[in-house]
């Protein structure tokens, strides 16, 4: 048995793939959120401060008036604390925090699928964000979702542009640097990747 495995092992070898062009459609509906909400749970307002903010992941939040959905759970204070600003900032026409199914965006050789936070529609473009810690912005597991998640945004923008739509831009955003009184075009500018 282990001659043949040393045979095989011979005559082995592995090319890197790349990333294959994603399939961009016109138009895909909003899928919807699937979390669980105790019965004793109450809806929080988006605007409300949680405390302590590690429990922030464990409630859903409502009062969106821009949101695709009406309820949300946010990950941790930084992606609550964007979901405020995009519903405040009057350069914002609609955004969601995209459902599970949502995208078929893939990486890691196309083995794991890649799930951004939010997605937000201004007057010209269409943005993918991500928020991230800044002590993971250089791991290259996040490094490599980014990537996918830029090639993800060029074919959409070639697509879009060829059919009258806007463009997509990929923004990777560090959690410490968002604060209630920050623009989402600031944040855009800054982090653009």
């Amino acid at each position: 048995m282990q001659n043949i495995y040393t045979q095989l092992k011979e005559h082995f070898y592995m090319e890197q793939a790349g990333f294959e062009e994603p399939v961009v459609h016109p138009f895909t509906k909003i899928e919807p959120h699937n979390f669980s909400m105790y019965t004793k749970d109450s809806v929080h307002h988006y605007s409300e401060t949680i405390h302590p903010t590690n429990t922030i992941p464990t409630k859903v939040f409502g009062g969106f008036k821009r949101a695709c959905h009406n309820l949300y759970k946010f990950d941790s204070k930084a992606e609550k604390d964007l979901a405020t600003i995009l519903e405040k900032d009057g350069s914002i026409k609609k955004w969601l925090r995209p459902a599970r199914s949502q995208f078929r965006i893939y990486y890691a050789h196309n083995s794991k699928r890649y799930e951004t936070d939010f997605v937000v529609e201004t007057t010209d473009a269409l943005y993918m964000i991500e928020v991230k810690k800044e002590n993971d912005m250089e791991n290259p597991e996040v490094q490599e979702k980014a990537a996918a998640g830029k090639k993800f945004c060029e074919s959409a923008t070639e697509f879009n542009l060829k059919n009258g739509g806007k463009k997509w831009e990929y923004v990777l955003i560090p959690h410490n640097v968002i604060g209630l009184s920050m623009s989402f075009e600031g944040l855009v500018e800054r982090y653009k990747y």
